[in-house]
């Protein structure tokens, strides 16, 4: 869905380690592989403030704000998820490079999205067309009778 959702912007690549990765996943080893294949690289990881404010649950978190300059945008809490948008980011806050992005606060999350089509509803207008027929015609999300 990500490779379909980033077709069309030739200057990302997708990059599917994570996914075929045998075992556990974490970012610290994802990182750790991105600096061995291209030395003196700079890395950004862009979270939402949700994730950010429990990056220190994250397995070697203090490692990976030593690596990475952490990216995070506001979001919109979602129904259940306990983010509170007064919360500071704290583990981000002892991150020697980080960066608050100024963009505009989506009014859904993923976790939204998937509990509406689980419910039945449209999403085709929250989300890139060709990952809206992905998911319809995988029936990704909902439970077939």
């Amino acid at each position: 869905m990500v490779q379909l959702a980033f077709a069309d912007l030739a200057s990302a690549a997708v990059d599917d380690r994570e996914t075929t990765r045998s075992g556990p996943s974490y970012t610290i080893d994802t990182l750790h592989e991105i600096m061995a294949l291209w030395p003196g690289c700079q890395l950004f990881l862009i979270l939402g403030a949700d994730q950010a404010r429990v990056l220190h649950r994250w397995k070697a978190y203090q490692d990976i704000i030593g690596v990475a300059t952490i990216c995070f945008a506001d979001r919109a809490c979602s129904v259940g998820d306990g983010c509170d948008r007064a919360d500071a980011p704290t583990a981000v806050q002892t991150a020697i490079r980080q960066v608050h992005l100024q963009m505009p606060m989506l009014p859904i999350s993923a976790t939204d999205i998937r509990t509406l089509i689980a419910a039945g509803a449209d999403v085709t207008a929250m989300i890139h067309p060709q990952v809206a027929r992905y998911i319809a015609h995988h029936h990704l999300y909902t439970t077939i009778q």
